[in-house]
């Protein structure tokens, strides 16, 4: 059965890493793996609600999703994608380098991008081989569920003892 990747980036990135992906994706699974581009559609362009129901109806019904964070490639949308993908329980795997944004200080990775990717890696090779494992059962998507464990973790064993948040919401 084929398998579906949503390749989120962003709408700026005139570079052409979509084909080369797809490329990858076809040496690698002989066409059982598709890459879907958003921007390959047949829409009013001028709607938003037309460019983001395409965009949702897409994610919803991909297997994946891929963020390209590469660069200059970090875009608002990306964001929401990633969050709705993880929503519905997509595998996600973000691309991201040094001017992402999503590598802080001293090697950390922001906690966002750890609780809500199933992958996090700089080069699209390392992505093929996460989805690879997934497909043969060797890796796990993590599910939205998943994602809210850190806020159960948080009031559980962390609101105690933070006076500060406690303060700001009692009533």
């Amino acid at each position: 059965m084929k398998k579906f990747i949503y390749l989120a980036g962003s709408h700026k990135d005139k570079s052409n890493w979509r084909k080369t992906f797809q490329k990858k994706l076809d040496a690698c699974f002989k066409g059982k793996v598709q890459g879907i581009d958003p921007f390959v559609r047949n829409i009013d362009e001028s709607k938003s609600e037309a460019i983001v129901g395409h965009d949702l109806f897409c994610i919803k019904n991909c297997d994946f999703l891929l963020a390209n964070l590469v660069g200059s490639g970090f875009s608002f949308g990306t964001v929401q994608e990633i969050v709705l993908a993880k929503y519905w329980n997509k595998g996600v795997v973000i691309v991201a380098d040094e001017k992402s944004g999503i590598r802080l200080e001293k090697g950390r990775i922001h906690s966002f991008a750890l609780n809500f990717a199933d992958c996090i890696t700089d080069n699209y090779d390392s992505a093929i081989n996460w989805i690879s494992e997934f497909l043969q059962g060797k890796a796990r998507v993590k599910t939205f569920e998943d994602t809210l464990k850190a806020e159960k973790k948080y009031v559980e064993e962390i609101l105690p003892k933070d006076k500060i948040t406690r303060e700001i919401f009692k009533s």
